[in-house]
């Protein structure tokens, strides 16, 4: 009785160390399995955040590229409301209070526009942005100067100079035809990053998508302000067209030297054609 109750014994001993050791085993792949699954999360999650990141970083330089070839200025752009309420409705009726009180409202759209940067397309104008941006400065000056000495005669001067310099800013910044500004977008970075790279595949688009837009750029009349220039801006539109020509011929080549210089040439003309609406 003795040996048998020993065995059995050792049998319920060896069976619950069974037990034992299988709930052990359970309780670590369930430990494993948490860990594996709370690993999966991690690594999903840190996919989902770089596809963020990235995708926001993409846009954002897409963003900054279009905003390079877009002849504009936000804050000058901004700034309209204020000078349609100083010109259209307090200069001619001589209303010097509300001139007065568009002071704070002047002062602080005139400071945006200042401190305003010109976009990468507006590069050679810069020279005469930052002549405008000090007659502007001055004239917000005397229009602040005129309230605070209640100065009647000299706000409603003051306000006058700030509308002309205003308008003058916008044409600065302004192309006086359309499509030659598209033409000049796709210009813009052949000329300035293609072209330096010496990117072959991306000037290859450029100047496809460029003689698209010359010829829409062809078929334009000339008509208000501008019909006074139509002789030579006809001219100057045929050299710009004869050089997209050249341009055209000598991609097939592949020649990077002739390509590069024969960009330079269709810049050139550019700017004459541009330099014939100023």
């Amino acid at each position: 009785n003795s040996g048998l109750e020993a065995k059995t014994s050792s049998w319920i001993h060896k069976a619950k160390n069974k037990e034992t050791d299988r709930n052990n085993c359970s309780h670590q792949n369930k430990l494993d399995g948490a860990r594996m699954k709370s690993q999966s999360r991690l690594i999903l999650w840190s996919v989902v955040v770089l596809a963020l990141v990235f995708s926001d970083s993409s846009f954002g330089r897409q963003h900054d590229a279009d905003a390079e070839t877009k002849s504009e200025v936000p804050e000058l752009t901004k700034f309209h409301p204020v000078i349609y309420k100083m010109w259209h409705n307090a200069w001619p009726n001589k209303d010097v209070e509300m001139l007065k009180a568009l002071l704070p409202e002047v002062q602080r759209r005139g400071e945006s526009v200042c401190k305003a940067t010109l976009p990468g397309i507006l590069r050679e104008k810069r020279g005469q942005w930052a002549i405008a941006v000090d007659t502007l400065d001055s004239i917000i000056r005397d229009y602040q100067k005129a309230v605070k000495e209640d100065d009647a005669q000299a706000l409603l001067d003051a306000a006058e100079r700030l509308h002309m310099q205003y308008e003058g800013m916008v044409k600065l910044v302004r192309p006086p035809l359309r499509e030659l500004d598209d033409f000049h977008a796709v210009l813009y970075p052949l000329y300035h990053y293609y072209k330096p790279r010496k990117d072959l595949g991306k000037t290859r688009e450029a100047v496809d998508r460029l003689s698209e837009k010359m010829q829409a750029l062809n078929k334009v009349v000339l008509s208000g302000r501008l019909k006074s220039k139509e002789s030579a801006f006809a001219d100057a539109r045929r050299a710009l067209s004869a050089a997209m020509d050249t341009l055209q011929e000598v991609m097939q080549e592949n020649e990077w030297d002739r390509i590069d210089k024969q960009i330079d040439n269709v810049h050139t003309h550019y700017e004459e054609l541009s330099r014939v609406l100023e």
